[in-house]
């Protein structure tokens, strides 16, 4: 799936732009249209799709109304239904760790968003180390980690560690599986904020635990995991950046890899190990 950027980027051919009425039949389609911001004008600008700006759009959720939201910088911005763009929690120039009300919290660099069912938001806040989550009315708190230290420690809220995590989905129970791209691991969050390792594993001399390895959950490897989602069986699928593969964490607890080749960087499409959809971005 493209990020926000990329499809700012990839549709700066289309003349027009597309309101928010029309954007889901015009995906369904298959036309990539420019939904807000401007090609080649990076700023943080609120106000109407069309003349609204976005600084650098990295993650994007969508909750259940419809409406859009991205990291943006240091700070969440919405897409409403109705095509205003707003700044909906911190501040897209200025970083920081404080909890808070809208634009009174900061975050350090945010990256991977989810939505749950009941509208809270969940905010991979990369820098910080650290699991945001954010009310429908706008409260930021910190559901784990501490942007004080970094590390791989399970633990409840604030005694939990991270090391940059980049990207999290939410199951339909509430628990929020996070890939915690610097430990090399799978993480999962309850709703009540226990944070436990469910597969990889991380090592304190940090590099020595990348690898690429299927089988059981935690004999497995991965190498900087970048994109994560949870299908409605709990199944949890992940992004294997640096191997080139997506890999799936079944029910059953095991580790496979579902496409692409590891080391194979390319762009063949194709059933399983004869694709290669993962070319690494950076």
């Amino acid at each position: 799936m493209r990020t926000l950027k990329q499809w700012l980027i990839r549709g700066g051919r289309c003349a027009a732009r597309l309101c928010l009425a029309g954007a889901a039949s015009a995906a369904l389609a298959g036309e990539i249209t420019l939904l807000a911001g401007a090609i080649g004008d990076p700023a943080a600008i609120d106000g109407p799709v069309a003349i609204a700006r976005l600084k650098g759009p990295q993650g994007i959720a969508v909750d259940r109304a419809g409406n859009i939201y991205v990291t943006d910088g240091h700070a969440i911005r919405k897409v409403s239904t109705d095509g205003e763009v707003s700044t909906f929690a911190g501040r897209a120039d200025e970083w920081g760790r404080t909890d808070g009300a809208g634009g009174a919290a900061r975050f350090n660099n945010p990256q991977g968003l989810a939505a749950d069912a009941a509208g809270y938001l969940y905010v991979a806040d990369r820098d910080n180390q650290a699991i945001r989550k954010i009310t429908p009315a706008g409260l930021v708190s910190t559901l784990a980690g501490s942007a004080t230290s970094m590390g791989s420690a399970d633990g409840k809220g604030s005694a939990a560690r991270f090391f940059r995590p980049s990207a999290l989905a939410v199951d339909a129970a509430g628990n929020v599986f996070v890939a915690d791209t610097r430990n090399f691991t799978l993480r999962r969050i309850t709703p009540s904020g226990v944070v436990t390792t469910i597969a990889g594993r991380a090592d304190p001399n940090n590099d020595r635990a990348a690898g690429y390895l299927d089988g059981p959950a935690r004999a497995a490897r991965f190498s900087f995991i970048e994109g994560i989602a949870v299908d409605a069986a709990g199944n949890v699928y992940v992004a294997d950046n640096s191997t080139h593969v997506i890999r799936k964490l079944s029910t059953r607890g095991v580790v496979s890899t579902i496409a692409g080749q590891v080391g194979a960087v390319g762009s063949v499409d194709g059933s399983g190990a004869s694709g290669s959809p993962c070319s690494r971005l950076r």
